[in-house]
């Protein structure tokens, strides 16, 4: 069988708040966790079974974005207007 690796991305939106796991590869699909290892053990099983009950053979074919690494951090800033920075569709 293929092995496939599959970026996910952990967010925590406060201290003490549950991991959030999302695949960019797969918009829509999210799972948590109350720790990190917690998070990423569900994503797997998350994976695994979706992957699993696929039956357009997508598992077979699938091409995702490879990272070794990825963070996401916020910066605050003292003024900031929406409006003039929002990309129109």
């Amino acid at each position: 069988m293929k092995r496939h690796k599959i970026t996910v991305v952990l967010t925590q939106t406060a201290p003490g708040d549950p991991y959030v796991a999302t695949f960019p590869a797969f918009p829509g699909w999210a799972t948590q966790g109350d720790t990190v290892e917690d998070a990423l053990r569900l994503a797997k099983e998350l994976v695994e079974l979706n992957l699993a009950e696929d039956e357009e053979g997508y598992s077979d074919n699938l091409e995702v974005a490879r990272a070794s690494f990825a963070a996401i951090g916020e910066v605050e800033v003292e003024k900031f207007e929406l409006s003039r920075h929002t990309r129109k569709a």
